[in-house]
């Protein structure tokens, strides 16, 4: 029964590091974006680059 409850007692603890360490990057995603979203215009930087020539 001991094997058991450290087993789940480790399964417990990796889910719930994993749920923050998660959180913590989704955050930093949503932080990122807002700052991206500041005067900057939206839309392509650069123009795309011209079609292969067919030769």
């Amino acid at each position: 029964m001991t094997r058991a409850s450290t087993y789940t007692s480790a399964v417990k603890n990796y889910v719930e590091t994993y749920q923050e360490g998660l959180k913590d990057v989704l955050d930093e995603k949503a932080a990122g974006k807002d700052h991206q979203q500041g005067n900057e215009p939206r839309g392509p930087s650069a123009p795309p680059p011209p079609p292969p020539s067919s030769s």
